[in-house]
């Protein structure tokens, strides 16, 4: 059974938040879209909001770094979406996409964001070799930040790349390394795109392999959330606490 994280009301003391009598995790904290991806099959529930994903060409399950995670066969097309909405689609804000990644063959692919042609927004990427984040300003050119670890097959990766519309950076860690930054000042294109995981729209191409506990927050973490999400390399399922 898919474990569901209910909201309920709470109260706050200071800056810590409560949900019946318990501590609120501060991650909880504008997030707008949390996958667990724990199904076997069929749509993948949103957790946190309504942004409920649909499964095409059949999806199947593997074992995940926090339970179960999402499989994709990239020979069969496989892909999980939602087509475009205003939680999903980001603008010249702040923002994190956090998840965790294992590749059963190093082949360039798309893993998460919103791509389409026409109307490019963000994608977290694989190249083959490194893990990249793409942003676009209008729709149709490129901005890239890449990670220099070293990627392997049958290795789970923690992904988080983040736009810092203050500094104007576009920013990708793996593993909770060093994040690698590029200058970017000219926001990030608010378009039409579907939402995807496991695939790049655009470019046409699926993962093969398996994507694990997708975040998606408008607003910047901080290097302890951070260091939470990745927990030494063990992870921190939703609802964080």
């Amino acid at each position: 059974m898919h474990r569901l994280y209910t909201p309920h009301p709470r109260r706050m003391s200071g800056d810590i938040f409560y949900t019946n009598g318990k501590r609120r995790s501060p991650l909880l904290t504008s997030l707008v879209a949390h996958w667990r991806l724990d199904e076997a099959s069929g749509v993948r529930v949103d957790s946190h909001g309504g942004n409920d994903l649909g499964d095409i060409n059949t999806v199947g399950s593997a074992a995940g770094k926090l339970g179960n995670a999402a499989s994709f066969i990239a020979g069969n097309e496989e892909s999980l979406g939602l087509g475009d909405n205003a939680a999903l689609s980001m603008g010249n804000i702040d923002f994190t996409l956090a998840f965790w990644v294992w590749f059963n063959s190093l082949t360039g692919t798309g893993l998460a964001g919103k791509w389409g042609a026409g109307s490019l927004e963000y994608l977290a990427y694989f190249d083959g070799t490194n893990l990249r984040f793409h942003v676009s300003d209008n729709g149709t050119d490129n901005f890239s930040v890449a990670n220099s670890q070293s990627i392997s097959t049958g290795t789970w990766y923690f992904y988080l790349a983040w736009h810092d519309a203050t500094a104007n950076t576009i920013n990708l860690s793996i593993n909770n390394n060093t994040a690698a930054s590029t200058a970017h000042s000219t926001g990030v294109h608010d378009g039409d795109s579907s939402f995807s995981l496991g695939r790049n729209e655009e470019g046409g191409t699926w993962l093969n392999g398996r994507l694990d506990s997708v975040g998606l927050w408008k607003r910047l973490l901080t290097a302890t959330e951070r260091a939470q999400l990745y927990n030494g390399g063990a992870g921190l399922d939703y609802p964080f606490s």
